[in-house]
């Protein structure tokens, strides 16, 4: 280790994931590289879709030092393949980080949920200070979506392990205001919640005309009035309306209805399109990150 102040970030994914989570903890790891940080992180060679990706299971890339660990990849296709992906990382993790070098910080963001208990543990152990990035909320989430019943006691655990993991940290970054109300609930001191909201790289993402963007020939969307839906199709995102929206217009050529990415609702709006004959959708995959600003310009 230098004599420099020294960060150990966990998360499932980074670069050259394209998760969400993946692309945020990249563009801010390498940030802290310019000033003056030393800056490791500790993740999953597995890929956030297919499971599995071609990368060293060490690497430095931009300044930050990149420890992966050989997790199962079973991708998100199946319940049961996320949570083994999931349990799996968990104890790779626990074992790098109670029996790897101390850091300044150790700092979990929230994939696979309860991560942050890894921290926990080593400061329970080994007196590690850490922080938690929290990027989404457990169970919190699942209860919301119906994937866990409010009252279940297996939901009581997971919200007791969660907020006792919240509780202990040095400090926790919230998303916004409605965030930081559920934290507070938790009983996480407003001392130690800090906002940083999501971002977007301003030379990265900017509105293209459609005769400078190559995807509108590409994709066949010249003359058409797009409605756009980017990013993961969730079990929480709500997509009735717009379902019922692409059958009105159905047969109005200059209306099309685009969604990017991918998610446990596709096959559900896929199927949808086909079982009504709509030809005014496409579903197309995720696009590379130098790409985004032509598709989010269509």
């Amino acid at each position: 280790m230098s004599g420099q102040p020294s960060l150990l970030f966990v998360n499932q994914h980074y670069h050259p994931d394209f998760a969400s989570t993946a692309q945020h903890l990249t563009d801010l790891a390498e940030h802290l590289v310019d000033d003056g940080f030393e800056v490791h992180v500790l993740c999953s060679a597995g890929h956030y879709l297919s499971g599995s990706m071609d990368v060293p299971m060490e690497e430095t890339h931009n300044g930050v030092h990149i420890h992966r660990v050989r997790a199962t990849a079973f991708g998100r296709d199946t319940l049961l393949g996320r949570l083994t992906d999931y349990a799996s990382f968990f104890l790779q993790v626990l074992r790098r980080v109670l029996m790897g070098p101390r850091y300044n910080y150790v700092v979990t963001l929230t994939t696979p949920p309860l991560i942050a208990l890894v921290a926990t543990a080593a400061r329970l152990l080994r007196g590690q200070p850490y922080g938690i990035w929290s990027m989404d909320l457990h169970p919190d989430a699942e209860v919301a979506v119906d994937m866990l019943g409010p009252d279940q006691s297996l939901t009581r655990m997971l919200h007791a392990l969660n907020n006792w993991a919240y509780r202990r940290a040095d400090f926790v970054v919230d998303l916004g205001p409605y965030m930081k109300r559920r934290l507070r609930n938790k009983g996480v001191p407003d001392e130690r919640l800090h906002t940083i909201p999501v971002w977007n790289k301003k030379d990265e993402v900017y509105p293209i005309p459609d005769d400078d963007n190559p995807l509108v020939e590409e994709v066949g969307l010249q003359d058409k009035f797009v409605v756009m839906y980017s990013g993961n199709a969730g079990l929480g995102h709500r997509f009735d309306e717009v379902l019922d929206a692409m059958r009105y217009f159905d047969g109005h050529p200059d209306i099309y209805f685009l969604f990017v990415g991918s998610g446990p609702r596709r096959d559900e709006i896929t199927s949808f399109a086909k079982a009504h004959d709509l030809s005014n959708i496409a579903y197309l995959d995720y696009f590379p990150r130098e790409q985004i600003k032509y598709s989010l310009s269509l």
